[in-house]
């Protein structure tokens, strides 16, 4: 039996949400399509991206401490990267910021991880970066929606 991605009791903008890929480049369109205003869906869908990437961190923070992500090369990565760690408080929120695939907060965490950001730096530049990311995919699908809307109308 498969069981349904979207429901009545979970729309599918917050699964589009929290996907890897995805994200609020997608959770806000089908959030304003389903009827959400459009400050509303880019708060909401950027919360739950953000705090699907906090949740990725710790997950990496956890496996880390369990000895279970040695087979990574988290050493090498954080030495290479040591003289450009001062920069990741700047730079995670930027990079997280842009709307386009490969880089959002799950990549974002990943990226904050390696670099060896703590936990508060990294929520922070997630919280600021998916927040930027929605206003930039809110404006956009707002202006999607406002010329279908003219397009709608009946010419004089």
């Amino acid at each position: 039996m498969m069981i349904p991605l979207c429901t009545e009791h979970i729309p599918c903008w917050i699964i589009a949400s929290i996907l890897p890929g995805l994200e609020n480049r997608i959770g806000i369109p089908l959030a304003i399509i389903g009827g959400i205003p459009i400050h509303l869906a880019v708060i909401l869908s950027s919360l739950l991206s953000a705090m699907a990437g906090i949740a990725t961190f710790y997950i990496l923070k956890v496996l880390e401490e369990l000895g279970l992500a040695r087979l990574l090369p988290i050493h090498w990565v954080r030495k290479r990267f040591e003289p450009y760690r001062r920069y990741g408080k700047l730079a995670l929120p930027l990079f997280v910021a842009v709307p386009l695939p490969g880089s959002g907060a799950y990549t974002g965490a990943l990226a904050a991880f390696l670099v060896g950001l703590n936990e508060r730096e990294t929520a922070a530049g997630l919280l600021l970066g998916t927040l930027l990311a929605g206003i930039i995919v809110g404006a956009l699908a707002g202006g999607l929606t406002a010329l279908v809307a003219l397009q709608s109308l009946p010419s004089p």
